[in-house]
């Protein structure tokens, strides 16, 4: 099996007669769109049942489906904090990331890559003048590989009063927040 890391197309799985059978039986069912946006119109049960399906599988209250990582974390940043708030992302996080910190409008203090000494440092001089605080890392971080120490990071979130967002996208829920995640660590994974 050939791994492509340079496209969204991993295992090549997009061509595979599963997985397009699939897809017709799907667009057969459904159709090709919900023509308008959630909040209009567009939800079908079917967007419901797979949220319901994946918060069961991590054992949390609830989950919510975007269209792709980008878009989900550019809308998860953007439109949970404000103005009152602080976001402190990873320094190398994705672009995405850093897009969802500008439109949130919240103050922004990146820490060094990786470094939960560093951001401890930040939250102690910083967390008491926010209404919110924000921390958000990579499990697997896209541009060089690094896994993040989470336990570390989980520990000094908590000890500020932090909320604590870790972006999977690249290790579904694998040996990074998989081996960490009990519903009450983290309040955002995406």
């Amino acid at each position: 099996m050939l791994v492509n890391y340079s496209s969204y197309n991993y295992l090549g799985l997009s061509g595979d007669l599963r997985v397009t059978r699939r897809a017709q039986e799907s667009i057969a069912r459904y159709g090709t769109s919900v023509s308008a946006s959630r909040l209009l119109s567009g939800e079908k049960p079917v967007h419901r049942e797979l949220e319901g399906a994946i918060a069961a599988l991590l054992h949390v209250e609830d989950a919510v489906t975007l269209v792709g990582g980008h878009a989900t974390n550019v809308t998860a940043i953007g439109h949970l904090l404000g103005e009152q708030d602080i976001v402190l992302p990873d320094a190398l996080a994705h672009d995405s990331i850093m897009q969802g910190c500008q439109l949130s409008g919240a103050s922004r203090r990146p820490f060094r890559h990786n470094d939960p000494a560093h951001l401890r440092e930040l939250l102690t001089n910083a967390r008491g003048c926010y209404r919110r605080a924000l921390v958000v890392i990579e499990g697997i971080y896209s541009m060089d590989g690094d896994i993040a120490d989470l336990p570390a990071f989980i520990e000094v979130a908590k000890e500020h009063d932090a909320m604590l967002m870790v972006d999977e996208a690249h290790f579904q829920c694998g040996p990074v927040a998989g081996r960490h995640l009990d519903g009450d660590s983290l309040e955002i994974l995406v």
